[in-house]
Formats: C-alpha cells, sequence, structure tokens
C-alpha cells in the first residue's frame, strides 16, 4: 500500500466524554439474512511506531453487508486497516442507512488483567486542534446507491476507539471516555464489484501442474486450449480463481483480470503484471516498494516439456487501476510444470537438526522436505510425517497434547498446535518423553493410488548421547547446512549447521561457528 506523507502526533490524552454504547459486547455472530460483499475505498488511518498516524489510499477492502429480514442491516470488517471478524449495526430510512456508535468491535485483558474494549465511533475533524473528535450526534450516514453505500457526507470518519473511564481532579468518576487509537476509515465509498471472474475452460482437460516460486510450492491446474491456457489456482489466497492466456509463439500473456475476495487479507484481488522494486524505508523501518504496472503478466511456455516460466512480476493487487499500487502479495519468480511423477517414489528423506530444551519439555527442531525422492513436488495435503524416540514410533497423545482432537501417529505436514509449529519446510515439535537418547524422523505419502509409501528414517543421537559414546564412532563424513536448510558446500564464516554421519550409521547435528 501507498502511505501518504501526512503524519498526525498520536496524542493519547486527547479523548472525549460520550454515551454509553448500546450493545455490550462485540457482535461475534454471523447475522442471518440476505448477504453482499462489498469494495469499500477509504482515505484509511493506521498507527505507526506507537505515536505516529499515518494516512493512506486503501481500495478493495472487503465488507459484508447483510439486511435481516426486519430490515437491520449489518456490516462487518469495520475498520479496514485493523481486520476484525466482528460487526456493527446501521438502521435504514428510505434510501439512507445510519451508523450510531459507539459500537463495541473488540476485546481483549490488558497486562492488568483487566478486560478492555475498543469501539466504533462516528468522528469528525476539529481544524482548531487538530485531530479527530465524536460527532456530536455520534452517527454517520451512508446513500444507499445501488446496492452499495457512499457516505452522505465526507467529513465522518470511523475510528477505532479505546474504552477508559474518566475521573475528575477530586477522583470521581465522571464517565467513560474514548481515546482514539489512530486507526479508522475517512471518505468511505462501499460499493459492489463490477468486474466478473474469468468462467472456468469447457470442454478442456484439466491437468495437475506444480507452481514453484519465491513464496513456496503447491499445485495449480491448468487447461491448454489451441490459442489460449487457462491456469487456477495463481494466488494461492483465492485458489478457484482462473486466469486466462493468450499464446503467441512461445510467449503467454494475461491481461489484468478480477480474482474476487481474498478472505486471507480481507480485500478483493487482481493479478496484474508489473515490475516491483523493494526500498528500505528509514523513516518507518520497513520495506517500501514501488511498482511499475504493465499491461499483461508475461510468461514463457515450452510446449514440449510443458512449462511455463514468469518474466515479469505479478501483483495481486486490490484494484484495476494501473496508476494505484494497493497490494499485499506479488510474486517476483513463478515457474509453472507439468510432472510426470512415479506414484510408487517415495518422498525425500527428512533431515532431523537438533533436540534443545525448552520449559517443561524438549524441542525438536527438524526439515520435511515437501518434494520426492526423484524432485518431484508433493501435495502437502497428503503428507505426513512420524517421529522416533530411542528407537520406538511415537503416539502424540491428547493427554500430553491437549489441544489435539485425537492421538497421532501420521502427522500432517501442515499441522500446527500449542506444541507443534512449522515454517515452510521446517517442523518444530515439542517433546516431554524422557529419557530421549536418539531421534528419528520419516515422511510418510498417500500417493495417488491411494497407498502409503515411506521415506528413510533419519536419525540423530542427542548431545546426552553422544557424550557417552562419541569416542567409540568414526566419522564418516559432515555436512554443513544454513538455517534456511540449503546444504553449503564450501562454509565460509560463519554460523552453520554441521550433520556428522558415523560409519555405524548414526548422526549427530549440532549449531557450529566457522571462523
Amino acid at each position: 500500500m501507498q502511505k501518504s506523507t501526512t503524519l498526525i502526533l498520536l496524542a493519547a490524552s486527547m479523548a472525549f466524554t460520550a454515551n454509553a454504547a448500546e450493545f455490550d459486547e462485540p457482535i461475534y455472530e454471523t447475522p442471518e439474512g440476505e448477504s453482499v460483499l462489498l469494495s469499500r475505498s477509504s482515505l484509511a488511518y493506521t498507527a505507526m511506531l506507537g505515536d505516529i498516524v499515518a494516512d493512506l489510499k486503501d481500495y478493495g477492502s472487503i465488507v459484508e453487508m447483510i439486511t435481516t429480514p426486519e430490515g437491520e442491516v449489518y456490516l462487518s470488517n469495520p475498520i479496514s486497516q485493523y481486520p476484525l471478524q466482528t460487526w456493527i449495526k446501521g438502521t435504514v430510512d428510505g434510501d439512507k442507512l445510519t451508523i450510531k456508535g459507539p459500537q463495541p468491535v473488540y476485546s481483549e485483558w490488558n497486562d492488568d488483567d483487566e478486560l478492555v474494549y475498543y469501539y466504533a465511533v462516528p468522528m469528525e475533524f476539529d481544524q482548531e486542534r487538530g485531530w479527530f473528535f465524536p460527532r456530536p450526534d455520534m452517527t454517520m450516514t451512508f446513500d444507499i446507491v445501488d446496492g452499495g453505500l457512499k457516505e452522505t457526507v465526507n467529513t465522518t470518519l470511523l475510528g477505532l476507539c479505546l474504552e477508559v473511564e474518566s475521573y475528575d481532579e477530586d477522583g470521581k468518576f465522571t464517565g467513560l471516555t474514548y481515546t482514539w487509537t489512530g486507526y479508522g476509515d475517512y471518505r468511505i465509498d462501499m460499493q459492489r464489484p463490477t468486474a466478473v471472474p474469468q468462467a472456468a475452460p469447457e470442454g478442456l482437460e484439466i491437468q495437475s501442474w506444480a507452481m514453484s516460486s519465491e513464496l513456496g510450492n503447491r499445485f495449480v491446474n491448468v487447461a491448454i486450449g489451441e490459442n489460449e491456457i487457462y491456469i487456477q489456482g495463481i494466488d494461492a489466497d483465492v485458489p478457484e480463481a482462473w486466469v486466462k492466456g493468450e499464446l503467441s509463439g512461445d510467449m503467454l500473456t494475461i491481461e489484468p483480470t478480477f480474482l474476487g475476495p481474498n478472505f486471507s487479507t480481507l480485500h478483493f484481488d487482481y493479478a496484474i503484471g508489473g515490475y516491483v522494486e523493494e526500498i528500505w524505508d528509514d523513516e518507518y523501518e520497513e520495506m517500501s516498494y514501488s511498482v511499475d504496472f504493465v499491461p499483461e503478466i508475461v510468461f514463457t511456455y515450452n510446449a514440449e516439456e510443458r512449462s511455463l516460466f514468469l518474466e515479469n512480476n505479478i501483483v495481486f493487487n486490490h484494484t484495476d487501476d494501473l496508476n494505484v499500487a494497493n497490494f499485499n502479495i506479488y510474486l517476483q519468480t513463478a515457474s509453472i510444470m507439468y510432472q510426470n511423477r512415479n506414484p510408487e517414489a517415495a518422498p525425500a528423506t527428512p533431515i532431523p537438526y537438533w533436540l534443545e530444551d525448552y520449559g517443561l519439555g524438549q524441542v525438536f527442531e527438524f526439515d520435511v522436505p515437501d518434494t520426492d525422492v526423484d524432485g518431484c513436488m508433493l501435495d502437502t495435503n497428503r503428507l505426513y510425517y512420524n517421529i522416533f524416540v530411542n528407537g520406538e514410533l511415537l503416539t502424540l497423545t491428547t493427554d500430553i497434547y491437549w489441544d489435539h482432537e485425537e492421538d497421532m501417529i501420521d502427522i500432517p505436514y501442515n499441522f500446527e498446535s500449542y506444541d507443534i509449529f512449522i515454517s515452510g519446510t521446517w517442523h518444530s515439535v515439542y517433546l516431554y518423553e524422557e529419557p530421549i537418547n536418539t531421534l528419528g524422523v520419516r515422511s510418510v505419502y498417500i500417493n495417488e493410488n491411494d497407498e502409503k509409501v515411506y521415506s528413510d528414517i533419519a536419525t540423530i543421537v542427542t548431545e546426552t548421547s553422544v557424550n557417552k559414546v562419541a569416542d567409540t564412532r568414526e566419522v564418516a563424513s559432515r555436512a554443513y547446512f544454513d538455517f534456511q536448510g540449503r546444504r553449503i558446500a564450501e562454509p565460509e564464516q560463519g554460523l552453520y549447521i554441521v550433520r556428522t554421519t558415523y560409519t555405524d550409521g548414526t548422526s549427530s547435528v549440532a549449531k557450529t561457528v566457522r571462523r
């Protein structure tokens, strides 16, 4: 997203006393009624660096509008830059919708174990004090136009405010006070998207191809016509959406395409070609982006190998306006290719790293490749792993792993819980067994024939056991890896993972510093 240069100091003392809210609790349950998704554009405010508020023009944020049989209207995701799965209520009078505040939209426990509430509050800007304060009537009004909503007067901010208690100089309670958090939306316009998603191809064979990019590996569907190629799932967050490319020789070009709602970012997505430059922003201490949009996404196509390679960048923008960069995700590199995978091929063997003490247990760190032994990509929804402790297959039981719904031997590749964390192919599992002398891990894949195929078991000896037997084992080889799991042929100065393999078939893993 593009930040403006307008900055406002966030003054915690700027508060106001207002009437109590109509509702005691945020509305979490989805109301029953007729639903429509609206695309919101607004001048959005967001708090940054603790005491600064920045404004930015936001496009395409998703607002679900539900009209109940009684004629009440509810709106989801009320603050664009502070996504919330809660609702605010409006009342309809003719062609007008009125939102009256304050309405609770969020609650959390503070450091003093007190439950504090956040409210959606209609506010207006005070020129003399340079700040937003509540409207006297605590309302904002929208015109209902073509099934959408357009703010009647573009002077109201729907702000996110924190409820606090107010006291006078004598310590007497004077009422509730609402302090602006710096988040809110101004000049709001919510309309139904006019763009139509690309239809699925008819009469063409749909194949599953492997897509690799800097964001990871996954499968997409591809259908090839005489002069066109259709791709489904090019945006991982909108997996059902199709794009259509036109073939000319060995070039495939895709025009800007509306993909639909992305419920991960709570914005609508468009796939647009461009060139993205990453720029470090010293003022905000974060990465900023410069984008030059182009009319088409471009792939090179090899018909014989059935492969596609991205030539420019794909920007998943929240508007189709090529003059506006408003996005969360983009791809700089991507390949899409057909795999003639052997279903009998075993998954690649995991790489165990180490076991470390942590809290009441120990954490086992290891890498589970998402490919088979031939290098073909695997569907991670069909990939599992087993853990072996002292040579015995481990069962994660619900009496120890309390947030699991059932005992687990085959642990799903993508499964996370209180004791299991993943980052790409890296996995961390907390273990509570003792003593642990050896640890093993293997991959399990349910192949295209719905049969289980297994990798080899990769085993390490824990540090305690290494100290006991290290003098009796002969080293066969050593391999060095960086902390992304990539093997380093000639490690230079720095911190590495070293995996030592012994002549008896065992191995150990440790951190090492090359100086």
